[in-house]
């Protein structure tokens, strides 16, 4: 094989496999998963049926995309570092998780359930969550910009919802999030607002605690 021929297959299976989506886990029995990291695929990553994700895993980059088919619940480190994490089954994050980045948890209805070792969204992306019935275990810090798409909610399970000095809730367009069984804390100004008009922002049994004038426009 000449130099050149060499170089264009050597290209070649490069950009093949840059296309693959990769698939961890099994359909068919118990697989237990070291931590691992999925990259960008023009198609989407698989974390499948049995597969038991004890070692957690992150997704490399804001283009990288994975669907969470798991029955089992999750634990480690976990980062999502901006990336799109779709839910075909609940999310139930188990102690002692780490969430060190955050990103797009398309949720199609499912839950996602925060342990005890989760006490917060981390502020260094902003987080969106789409459809996702989130409940919490601990009392739980915004520190930076959550926005809500579809139709969430958010059960505190009596704990405490605390906003930061730049926490923002931000619902969508069209969008509806009702909170549930929490203490609110720190909200001021404009840090829990509406996009527009169709949006909608339900409360149900909360204490809704201000640390400052409130404008709700």
């Amino acid at each position: 094989m000449s130099r050149t021929s060499s170089l264009y297959f050597n290209l070649f299976i490069l950009l093949f496999s840059s296309l693959q989506a990769i698939s961890k886990g099994s359909d068919t029995a118990l697989s237990i998963e070291s931590h691992f990291t999925f990259t960008n695929s023009t198609l989407t990553n698989q974390m499948l049926t049995f597969g038991f994700f004890k070692n957690g895993f992150t997704l490399a980059d804001s283009d990288t995309e994975c669907a969470f088919k798991s029955t089992f619940p999750v634990s480690g480190n976990v980062s999502l570092h901006g990336g799109t994490l779709t839910l075909d089954s609940d999310l139930i994050f188990q102690n002692k998780t780490v969430l060190g980045t955050s990103g797009e948890f398309s949720a199609d209805d499912h839950m996602i359930d925060f342990c005890e070792t989760i006490t917060g969204i981390p502020a260094t992306e902003v987080t969106i969550f789409d459809n996702a019935k989130l409940f919490t275990n601990t009392n739980f810090n915004i520190t930076g910009s959550v926005k809500f798409s579809g139709y969430c909610s958010i059960d505190g399970r009596g704990n405490s919802f605390i906003l930061g000095s730049d926490g923002h809730i931000i619902i969508g367009h069209d969008a509806t999030l009702e909170l549930r069984n929490l203490e609110m804390f720190g909200i001021y100004n404009n840090n829990v607002r509406c996009m527009d008009h169709s949006a909608k922002l339900i409360l149900d049994n909360i204490r809704w605690v201000q640390r400052g004038d409130y404008t709700f426009t």
